[in-house]
C-alpha cells in the first residue's frame, strides 16, 4: 500500500530505499466549476488520482515504494470567471516543488513527480519549470543515477490540440461538464449538488484573453460549459482509471531506466516565454534597462555636444 508522508516517523523513512522510493506531488486550484460542482474539484481529483497511481506503481515496480504528499490546493490557471478563485502566482507553486524536493534530497531521495488537476499553461510550466531548476542544482552530481528526477505527470495529457487552442490562457472543451461532474460524483458525491441531473447543455461564451478578462471581472457564480446531466459515478471511476493507467506505463519504465524525464513528461507550453514564472518580472527589468540606456545616451550626448 502507498504510504503517506504525514504519517510515517523520521526512523520510517529513513528506511526507505532512497533508489526505489518515489514521493508523490498532487496540486489543484480551488475554483468553481458552475453550480452544482464543490470548488476544490481539482484539488480532489489529484488526490485521487495520485492514489490511484501509487498503486498502479507499486504492482508494476515491485520492490518500489510510493509515498504521498499531502495534495495541494496550489494552481496558477483558473478556467472560468465569476464565482469563488484562489489561484497561486506561478513562482511559488514552482518553488514549493522544488524546496519540497530539495529537503528530501538532502536524506538520499532522488525520484519525484507531480499530478495536477488542472492542465493550463502557466500551471504545467510552473510544474516543468522546477524539474529543470531541481536537475540544474544538481548538476555537478557525478555519482550515476543521484541527479533528483522531478516527472510533470499531467503533461502526459495536454495534446498539441490543447496548446493550440490556448497556448497562453485555458481553453478547455468543457468544464463543469459530464466529465467533471463524473468525476465528482466517483470521488465526492455528497458534494455534488443533486440540480446536475437538470442542467442543460451549455457551450463556452466564448475565448480569448479579451473573454477572460471579461469573464474575470464579472460577479456572480462560476460559469460550466458542457453536459453535466449526462454524468455518471461509473464513468468517473472509468476516467481517472484510464489517466491512471496510462500515467502507470509512462512513469515505470522512466524509474527503471533510471534516466531524467523524457520529452513526453513536458509540454509545449513551457517553451513559451509568457508562461514562465517570471516572465513578468522579466519584461519589468527589460524596459528599466531599455529606459536606462537611454537616458544614459541622451546623458553622454549631450554632454559631449555641450564641450
Amino acid at each position: 500500500m502507498p504510504l503517506e508522508l504525514a504519517t510515517l516517523s523520521d526512523t520510517q523513512i529513513r528506511t526507505l530505499e532512497p533508489d526505489k522510493t518515489l514521493f508523490l506531488f498532487a496540486a489543484g486550484v480551488f475554483e468553481g466549476h458552475g453550480p452544482h460542482l464543490p470548488v476544490g474539484l481539482d484539488f480532489l481529483e489529484a488526490g485521487e488520482l495520485a492514489r490511484r497511481v501509487a498503486k498502479g506503481i507499486e504492482r508494476k515496480a515491485k520492490g518500489w515504494n510510493v509515498v504521498l504528499l499531502p495534495p495541494a490546493p496550489v494552481g496558477v490557471d483558473t478556467a472560468s470567471g465569476g464565482g469563488l478563485r484562489l489561484a497561486i502566482r506561478a513562482h511559488v507553486v514552482r518553488d514549493w516543488l522544488v524546496d519540497t524536493c530539495r529537503g528530501l534530497c538532502r536524506v538520499g531521495f532522488r525520484n519525484f513527480a507531480c499530478v495536477s488537476g488542472g492542465l493550463g499553461p502557466r500551471q504545467m510550466s510552473a510544474i516543468e519549470e522546477a524539474g529543470t531548476l531541481l536537475a540544474r542544482r544538481y548538476r555537478f552530481s557525478f555519482r550515476k543515477g543521484s541527479k533528483p528526477r522531478l516527472f510533470s505527470l499531467s503533461a502526459l495529457f495536454v495534446t498539441k490540440a490543447d496548446v493550440l487552442r490556448g497556448p497562453l490562457i485555458p481553453e478547455p472543451l468543457e468544464h463543469g461538464g459530464a466529465r467533471d461532474t463524473s468525476v465528482a460524483l466517483q470521488i465526492a458525491p455528497d458534494s455534488v449538488e443533486a440540480s446536475y441531473k437538470g442542467l442543460s447543455f451549455a457551450e463556452k461564451t466564448g475565448r480569448g484573453m479579451l473573454w477572460r478578462v471579461s469573464e474575470n471581472r464579472r460577479v456572480g457564480p462560476s460559469a460550466y460549459w458542457g453536459d453535466p446531466s449526462k454524468a455518471s459515478a461509473a464513468e468517473g471511476d472509468r476516467e481517472l482509471d484510464r489517466e491512471a493507467d496510462k500515467i502507470v506505463e509512462e512513469l515505470v519504465p522512466a524509474l527503471l531506466s533510471g534516466e531524467a524525464p523524457s520529452r513526453k513528461f513536458r509540454t509545449a507550453y513551457s517553451y513559451l516565454p509568457p508562461n514562465r514564472s517570471f516572465f513578468l518580472a522579466w519584461m519589468l527589468f527589460v524596459a528599466m534597462l531599455a529606459v536606462m540606456v537611454a537616458w544614459m545616451a541622451i546623458f553622454v550626448g549631450g554632454f559631449t555636444g555641450g564641450e
